[in-house]
């Protein structure tokens, strides 16, 4: 056997603090991904609470607009990433479920308006179009208004 003295200078170096710095770097990188997950995750979290937001302000204007108009009938409403309705230009239409959209188009609101009686009946349904073929329904709402009380023999 090899008789080696060990002085300090050439000391055998320890593999334990290497295999520890090792297991410590893998769990700083492991914790990385984890909050880099949760700040996507939160992300994503924030756009569809603003598209929910940015939906039911959108869907409530387009149902006063029908109470004050009384229109009826079924019809639909492009809006654009900025949820602005979008110009209906016949350049560059997408397919869509009732028909051909504009470009720039990232919601829909499908209106269906009709009398009953007294009441003017809405519902209005809130799609986004993530892709040409992907769809995903965002809100609904629906309601009702009188249309005509004095033919009821309500108030004059």
């Amino acid at each position: 056997m090899l008789n080696t003295k060990y002085t300090v200078k050439n000391k055998r170096p320890s593999y334990a603090f290497l295999m520890e710095m090792l297991w410590v770097c893998g769990f700083f990188a492991i914790a990385a991904c984890i909050f880099v997950m949760a700040f996507a995750k939160a992300d994503t979290m924030s756009r569809k609470a603003q598209d929910l937001n940015e939906a039911v302000m959108a869907a409530e204007q387009e149902m006063e607009q029908t109470f004050f108009s009384g229109q009826e009938g079924s019809w639909s409403v492009c809006l654009d990433k900025s949820w602005k309705p979008v110009s209906e230009s016949s350049e560059h239409l997408l397919p869509g479920t009732d028909g051909p959209f504009p470009k720039d188009t990232y919601a829909v609101l499908y209106v269906t308006s009709q009398a009953d009686g007294g009441l003017l009946n809405v519902s209005i349904q809130v799609d986004t179009h993530v892709s040409e073929s992907i769809q995903e329904t965002i809100y609904t709402l629906n309601g009702s208004h009188m249309t005509d009380i004095s033919q009821e023999g309500g108030r004059q």
